[in-house]
């Protein structure tokens, strides 16, 4: 089986091979204006075209390689110092601002909550064969291609480790892992001596951010569970609890403390929470936050909100709102594509994006974007477009292999929105660099230059 796509001069071939694996080449050609193709495969352009522009500091220092390299010298102390973190040790005036420019960056972490053995996870996680997969399927496809006559390089994704990796890597950010990891490598860096291990530890910090902030997002702050029940059973459960706990206070005592606790769960006043009667439902113990993870491109992503109902009088007196394991799967694994794809290459982003809230990429305006407007929708539909029929290619040929599609329906959805995520950022920045670098963009898109092929073996 074979699908092509062919989309803004991006062509992915899709090669199902039956057994075990399935082999996916992805083709990435270009614009054949050469300043479009030094946009796409400089990692510090940010989409801006040429050199006489200034270019915008996103902050993107240190290559792939040395982030991996700082993230395994990356020492984990059992303590970490705020004293420390917010001071450079050494003597060298280039490195103080160095540092100076990331102690700005990052002078609201507050490291008392710092957790060794969640950063010790989260380092693992970060350095497994998975990551570095990920992080090698941009680098090709952003990549100047490969020397006439040399080998197409495959990067191998084993699905199991894959779905691991997520799994990881959201359990040590959960326990706060990833925070730590900033920590530690903040301190770390007050004694660096060298600019490059700087930049290094520097590249790992950012990094580290997008995916911190992007979670964050993505779960709600943590703020996604609410409790529901009946609202006079909730009021005698109170009433009835002050009693049996303080026999010594008065009726008109515990009736006063007992309205005053409902409200301070419920938010509602008592006898105002419920018009009809006493037998509606009313939400309690938590605050659902209705913030969500905000893409580059606008398009939002969130936990769904649980609800968790309590109903004495019921045959199932504790009842959890459904949720779909293998959506969350698969939008964790974009959340994760997401942060990753947006250190690399540092576009501008859409104002309501979760990066320009946090101030990791430069928030998009007319004025200072490098593009128009109607380009910029461009780009997202563009992006967007790509983003589904890779998914939607790569998902057949790994469910056709068989394999995958006995019971591991939430493995194929990771593995299909991971890949085509990363297919749509690259996308974005092929869009985004055409537009930018030349007012004949709709001609130089028809014709292209190859830049970079790579195949994807996805095995399990």
């Amino acid at each position: 089986m074979k699908t092509k796509i062919k989309l803004l001069s991006i062509v992915f071939s899709l090669v199902l091979i039956q057994g075990c694996s399935s082999v996916i080449p992805i083709k990435t050609q270009m614009s054949n204006v050469i300043e479009v193709t030094n946009c796409i495969t400089d990692s510090n352009s940010h989409g801006q075209c040429g050199q006489n522009r200034s270019l915008y500091n996103a902050s993107i220092l240190g290559s792939d390689s040395s982030y991996f390299e700082a993230l395994s010298l990356l020492d984990l102390p059992k303590v970490i110092s705020n004293d420390k973190i917010l001071k450079f040790e050494g003597e060298s005036l280039d490195l103080k601002t160095t540092f100076a420019h990331y102690n700005n960056k990052f002078n609201d972490l507050n490291c008392e909550s710092y957790n060794r053995d969640a950063a010790k996870l989260a380092q693992i996680a970060l350095l497994s064969d998975s990551n570095r997969d990920i992080h090698e399927l941009y680098g090709k496809q952003l990549s100047g291609g490969s020397s006439a006559g040399s080998e197409t390089p495959t990067i191998e994704f084993d699905s199991n480790k894959f779905s691991m990796f997520l799994e990881m890597l959201y359990e040590a950010d959960n326990l706060g892992g990833v925070h730590s990891l900033q920590c530690a490598a903040i301190q770390q860096m007050s004694t660096i001596k060298n600019k490059s291990e700087m930049d290094a530890m520097g590249s790992l910090l950012v990094e580290l951010s997008y995916t911190k902030e992007y979670f964050k997002a993505y779960f709600r702050q943590g703020k996604f569970i609410q409790g529901k029940t009946k609202v006079s059973w909730l009021y005698e459960m109170l009433k009835d609890k002050l009693k049996s706990d303080a026999p010594f206070l008065s009726d008109n005592q515990i009736t006063d403390i007992t309205n005053g606790l409902f409200k301070k769960l419920t938010g509602k006043e008592y006898k105002d929470a419920c018009p009809s009667g006493n037998s509606c439902d009313i939400a309690f113990a938590g605050k659902l936050e209705s913030t969500q993870f905000v893409t580059r491109s606008g398009v939002e992503y969130g936990f769904p909100h649980i609800t968790v109902s309590v109903d004495p009088l019921a045959e199932k007196k504790i009842s959890v709102s459904k949720i779909d394991w293998n959506k969350i799967g698969a939008e964790v694994a974009r959340v994760y594509m997401e942060a990753v794809g947006d250190k690399l290459i540092g576009l501008p982003a859409d104002p309501r994006s979760t990066a320009c809230k946090i101030n990791s990429l430069l928030c998009y305006s007319e004025q200072s974007g490098y593009i128009s407007s109607d380009d910029f929708a461009l780009v997202s539909e563009h992006s967007d477009r790509v983003d589904t029929l890779v998914s939607n290619a790569v998902g057949k040929a790994v469910r056709g292999a068989g394999w995958i599609s006995l019971n591991n329906e939430a493995i194929a959805s990771i593995i299909e929105t991971a890949i085509g995520t990363s297919a749509k950022k690259v996308a974005e920045k092929v869009a985004y660099c055409t537009y930018s670098c030349t007012s004949e963009h709709k001609a130089g898109i028809t014709s292209g230059m190859l830049l970079g092929e790579v195949r994807v073996k996805v095995t399990r």
